[in-house]
């Protein structure tokens, strides 16, 4: 069900604790066959599939919109040996821009042009975030971020691209940079945010040798660590210092960054979900712009947040996006003991809940929940993995749901300001949207909004034979 999964977080520490988060079930509820505002002048009746390596599997993560609208998609790719960073750029009417990438091959006689593959150590490579650059000396060069395996364990691994998609040689070691956390452990990259002096953010997980916490590092314009960056916490290993890394821990268990905004003021929120002695919540926290935990964020000056959902179950974030207020959007899944469905939660900007987002009670009989949401597409099973912010305010989450063959659909839902469902989106006045390629299984993990209010969708579908890069695009 987590393809996400298997490829990125390898240990098996990370799998097992994923398999604890329970699966869906069945029920009663929204229709699973609904129409769509999917746009029929993109690609295939608003639909594309690219494949990579013929007949191996590509799983595409994440999303950027350039400033032309041009469509730039990265994952991961199998060569038949292993995985590399696989990316792709599209064309505003869903074609590959084969201006994107006429050297490199994906395989002997096997022209690319428009997708680019980079491997790191000859280990498995995935990306899982992407970045364009807006402004300044690398504008609309693109930073692609994940994992790479060393030979030993894995590192944050980042690459950057010229527009045209060769590697940019002036970035780490010929485009490169991989960074280990804690010494002969390993660490991923989930995330990544741009700030305004170029510099890079990104956040994910590291292994510290008994359990997984929070981990942030940010890098210079030229790769590397930047020094000034937590420079007063010695904390990865005795005697090892680890300037222009971070990493928080929640609750002595396993804690998952899955994303990372960056305030106007330069503070950095990042988000996830934390594992306690009985389930997993939404956690988030906020550091100053110099690593350090925000003490005015959060409860009891700890700069840290964590929000269940129900009681005893378990709860996961995925995704993050700043309001123009400064209120937080967080995105993922509840798990009502039943099935998982969509959840989102809403926080003032000190990292209280905003009980004006949402005042129906949901979590249990009798349980009010202002500041959070579920929405139940099917009654059999939602998630939330991506979200963004439409120019009005209105909040757009996407992922995956089960369909009517018992395998996930795209899943869209757009809600109103005050976290209602919008009545103008998706059909019969659900505010919701599956989407089926006519596979056994589709999930989206990205979602970006172009230039005239269009809303395009990135995942993975499978053919049949294997996976594939997926996108969908939605009418506003």
């Amino acid at each position: 069900m987590k393809r996400k999964t298997v490829l990125i977080f390898i240990t098996f520490l990370f799998t097992l604790a994923l398999s604890a988060c329970g699966s869906s079930g069945g029920g009663g509820g929204v229709p699973a066959t609904q129409p769509t505002n999917l746009d029929p002048s993109f690609g295939a009746n608003g639909k594309v599939v690219t494949e990579f390596f013929s007949g191996y599997d590509a799983y595409a993560y994440a999303m950027a919109i350039q400033s032309d609208d041009k469509i730039v998609v990265v994952g991961g790719a199998d060569n038949g040996t292993d995985y590399n960073f696989a990316l792709a750029r599209y064309n505003v009417n869903g074609t590959l821009d084969t201006s994107f990438n006429t050297t490199d091959l994906c395989a002997i006689g096997v022209p690319c042009s428009g997708q680019v593959v980079t491997d790191f150590n000859g280990g498995r490579d995935v990306a899982h975030a992407v970045a364009i650059i807006n402004g300044g000396p690398n504008n609309g060069k693109i930073v692609a971020a994940g994992i790479a395996h060393s030979g030993t364990d894995n590192d944050f691994a980042l690459a950057r691209y010229n527009s045209d998609g060769n590697l940019d040689t002036s970035f780490g070691v010929g485009g490169k940079v991989t960074t280990p956390f804690f010494n002969g452990q390993g660490g991923w990259i989930s995330a990544i945010a741009l700030l305004a002096n170029g510099q890079i953010v990104v956040a994910g997980g590291a292994y510290n040798g008994t359990n997984i916490d929070f981990a942030l590092a940010r890098y210079n314009e030229d790769g590397s660590l930047d020094a000034s960056f937590n420079n007063l916490d010695p904390f990865c290993s005795p005697g090892f210092i680890c300037n222009g890394k971070q990493r928080t821990d929640f609750s002595s268990n396993n804690d998952y960054a899955q994303a990372v905004v960056i305030q106007t003021d330069g503070k950095i929120v990042v988000s996830g979900y934390t594992f306690n002695a009985t389930d997993s919540d939404f956690a988030m926290t906020r550091y100053n712009a110099n690593g350090s935990l925000d003490t005015s964020f959060g409860s009891a000056g700890t700069g840290k947040v964590t929000t269940p959902f129900y009681s005893g179950r378990y709860d996961s974030a995925y995704a993050m996006t700043l309001q123009t207020d400064g209120k937080i959007v967080v995105a993922g899944y509840a798990n009502n003991g039943t099935r998982k469905n969509f959840a989102l939660a809403r926080y003032n900007t000190d990292g209280t809940l905003d009980t004006s987002f949402n005042t129906q009670p949901f979590c249990a009989i009798g349980g009010t929940c202002s500041g959070q949401v579920i929405t139940d597409f099917n009654g059999a099973g939602s998630l939330a993995y991506a979200m963004t912010l439409q120019t009005d305010g209105k909040i757009i989450a996407a992922g995956a749901a089960y369909g009517e063959g018992g395998d996930f659909d795209f899943a869209l839902a757009r809600y109103n300001t005050d976290g209602s469902l919008d009545t103008d989106f998706g059909s019969n006045g659900t505010g919701m949207a599956n989407t089926n390629f006519g596979s056994p299984n589709d999930e989206a993990y990205a979602v970006a909004l172009q230039s005239d209010g269009k809303i395009v969708v990135a995942g993975f579908s499978n053919n049949g034979t294997n996976y594939t890069f997926a996108l969908a695009r939605y009418l506003p």
